[in-house]
């Protein structure tokens, strides 16, 4: 709805505007007791092509799926130093990314530098969705304890 109503306004000013959904990206392999958060995460990027289909050229609509970033909210996961060394050697990268990088990725997509940039989800995550990847076994058990939490 919202996007609807941001197509409706962008007909009245310069075009094209920009719509920028995140989605979370831990449920992204698929885990057991989050069908339901992994359901509607997948559904946002879905949505994100769909509307960028349907509301193209007056708005460009994108999204950014953060990997695992160090934040207020995981640092006392991270803090642990076992955990923290196989998370950065499970990840191509070989470290957990910073919420800086997750903005700048943000702040390009809604600048002109990506003015031909529609319907696409930017995986902000040092490869980890690669096979072999961060997630496999330290976060398993942190993202099994969540669900526990819901």
């Amino acid at each position: 709805m919202a996007i609807r109503v941001l197509s409706a306004q962008a007909h009245a000013g310069p075009a094209p505007r920009n719509v920028l959904l995140l989605r979370d990206d831990i449920d992204n392999k698929g885990r057991g007791r989050h069908a339901v958060a992994a359901t509607a995460l997948t559904l946002l990027i879905a949505l994100t092509r769909s509307a960028a289909l349907e509301y193209g050229p007056t708005l460009r609509v994108n999204c950014v799926s953060p990997g695992l970033i160090d934040t207020p909210l995981t640092a006392s996961f991270l803090e642990d130093a076992a955990v923290r060394s196989a998370i950065d050697r499970r990840t191509p990268l070989g470290r957990v990314g910073t919420a800086a990088e997750v903005a700048s990725v943000i702040a390009f997509l809604c600048s002109t530098w990506s003015s031909y940039i529609t319907g696409v989800n930017v995986p902000v995550d040092g490869g980890s969705l690669l096979p072999s990847s961060q997630v496999e076994e330290p976060l398993g058990e942190l993202v099994a304890g969540l669900g526990d939490q819901r």
